[in-house]
């Protein structure tokens, strides 16, 4: 009798041969595929293994079968996770975002929301480390009248919140229930409520089924998938990702857009991630990009509330043949974003260049940005895993520059020595002294090195405050939108105007900026609530506005 190969043996196997391209390769994966389907999956702890491996091809197939293939072990693997989920032994599967497995994290208000009104008794609260503390102290002011006249004795029990106030019992669906609606009916901003909500620290039980759009099982098919015949393209640089041109908008429907925006929330949700992007997308707002190779982009922007003053932070999901491979977002202020990437473990060893191009393309033409700038935490500043990784050097490649002058030079002579020795590498603490760059990637075409900076903006703005009106913000608000309808004859007294209004008095803007510049400046603002990318676009028409902010 013929002995059976180890299931850990032939899934090796499968790693080694699904990062090979060409016909032989080609045919080992499949192979090796095949042999994996073959087996039984009896062994959870290497499940996620398994998932990771079966993205990557989903993501870089050789061929139409291998792609096949790969998405129907996906699902006979969701199906045996949902099998094994509750089971002793299935340990390995909390928390591993598989579809049909257990997922408890820490969500915000309306994260929890969302999930209630999808997954409804699927979704439940984790009650240890729960601050009843905060809880009874906030939402009591919620209750009746008559109510806490009664409980004027026994408000500081929870089981009393539990059992007779929200009236649950051990009903641990519903108490979440509770909680999270007596929140949201709290007066105040949105962002009040999620900072309230956060000193719950309520932590939350999703159940998920082998369906469900979660990291591992979402898929999007609004662009073409592609075959990696001729294997993985391992370089390119923001300049050729820029001359293939503008991107291909994707027509959405409303029903395209809410898919795009649950995916989201479920899939970083899986991870026990948030983006605010996403967390408050503005559904109308979301837009799907096909960028080429097999690589689509959903943009994010967020409801009014949460929207940022001075920038507009625009939020990413990437997918690669259909399945999430990315999240990130920019941080548009004029004509200059912020950036940041993070690339899911399983698409590492892919066409992570490409990736990062793609993004900086879309964002480059169709927000007409011509700077970038990296978070340090991207190339490891409070980041080991960026430091191990180099991720330094990987921007670097792509053309990004420190901004200090004692780093770049420090840089360059690292790179003349990465390039004249094969085997050459940075040490630790050069990485970590190189983690400090401010590290930019500015357009040939643009001439002008002056670039805006919110952390400075924001600083001169609390100068004003503190020296003008003795820190208090209110009355620099109104007095700054007193001095916006005497400098230019209209009344300008909205929520949004009232926004900007301080920055602008305390950059001087309000004194020296032509009336009807500032009262064009002031209208272009309102497309910010409903709009953002038309603002975006539309601020780049007032150099009469930004240039004075960047001094």
């Amino acid at each position: 009798m013929k002995k059976l190969t180890p299931f850990s043996v032939l899934l090796q196997h499968f790693e080694k041969a699904q990062r090979q391209f060409g016909n032989d390769a080609n045919r080992q994966t499949l192979s090796a595929l095949e042999e994996l389907q073959s087996c039984k999956l009896d062994n959870p702890k290497l499940f996620q293994r398994y998932a990771d491996a079966l993205l990557f091809t989903v993501a870089y197939p050789g061929s139409e079968d291998i792609a096949f293939a790969a998405e129907g072990e996906m699902g006979r693997l969701f199906r045996a996770c949902e099998k094994w989920s509750g089971k002793k032994g299935a340990e390995a599967l909390y928390n591993s975002a598989l579809p049909g497995t257990e997922v408890c994290a820490t969500y915000s208000l309306t994260h929890n929301e969302w999930l209630l009104n999808r997954y409804g008794k699927n979704v439940s609260l984790y009650e240890e480390d729960l601050n009843t503390e905060e809880i009874i102290k906030h939402l009591q002011h919620a209750l009746d009248p008559v109510e806490l006249e009664v409980y004027n004795e026994g408000l500081d029990d929870w089981d009393t919140w539990k059992n007779e106030i929200a009236g649950f019992k051990e009903d641990a669906h519903r108490t979440l229930d509770f909680l999270v609606g007596q929140t949201a009916l709290l007066k105040g901003t949105l962002g009040w409520k999620e900072s309230l909500f956060s000193s719950f620290h309520t932590f939350t039980n999703w159940q998920t089924k082998k369906d469900d759009p979660l990291f591992y099982g979402a898929r999007i098919h609004f662009s073409p998938s592609f075959i990696h015949r001729s294997g993985i393209l391992k370089k390119m640089t923001i300049g050729e990702a820029l001359e293939q041109g503008q991107p291909k908008a994707i027509k959405l429907n409303p029903e395209d857009r809410n898919k795009l925006v649950d995916i989201g929330k479920a899939v970083l949700g899986s991870l026990m991630r948030e983006t605010d992007p996403i967390t408050y997308a503005q559904v109308q707002e979301t837009e799907y990009f096909d960028m080429g190779r097999g690589v689509g982009i959903a943009l994010y922007y967020m409801v009014p509330e949460m929207k940022m003053t001075l920038q507009s932070y625009v939020g990413y999901l990437l997918f690669k043949n259909g399945a999430p491979c990315a999240y990130g977002g920019g941080w548009l202020f004029n004509n200059e974003s912020g950036f940041g990437v993070n690339i899911f473990p399983p698409y590492r060893g892919g066409e992570s260049a490409n990736i990062v191009c793609q993004l900086l393309r879309l964002y480059a033409l169709h927000f007409n940005a011509n700077t970038f700038t990296v978070d340090p935490y991207q190339i490891g500043l409070g980041n080991p895993e960026g430091i191990q990784s180099g991720s330094f050097w990987f921007y670097y490649r792509l053309g990004f520059r420190p901004e200090q002058s004692e780093l770049r030079k420090l840089a360059e002579s690292e790179f003349k020595k990465i390039a004249a020795k094969t085997d050459y590498r940075s040490n630790e603490k050069t990485l970590l002294r190189l983690a400090h760059s401010t590290m930019r990637w500015t357009h040939p075409d643009r001439k002008e090195k002056n670039f805006l900076s919110a952390e400075k903006i924001a600083e001169k703005t609390r100068t004003h405050i503190n020296k003008k009106h003795q820190g208090d913000r209110g009355k620099a608000t109104v007095s700054a939108l007193i001095k916006i309808r005497e400098n230019t004859g209209r009344d300008h007294f909205n929520p949004l105007a009232a926004k900007i209004a301080t920055t602008l008095d305390a950059a001087g803007l309000l004194d020296k900026t032509d009336p009807e510049i500032l009262n064009e400046f002031l209208e272009a603002y309102r497309l910010k609530s409903q709009y953002e990318r038309e603002y975006i676009l539309a601020s780049q028409e007032f150099p009469e506005i930004f240039e004075p902010l960047k001094r």
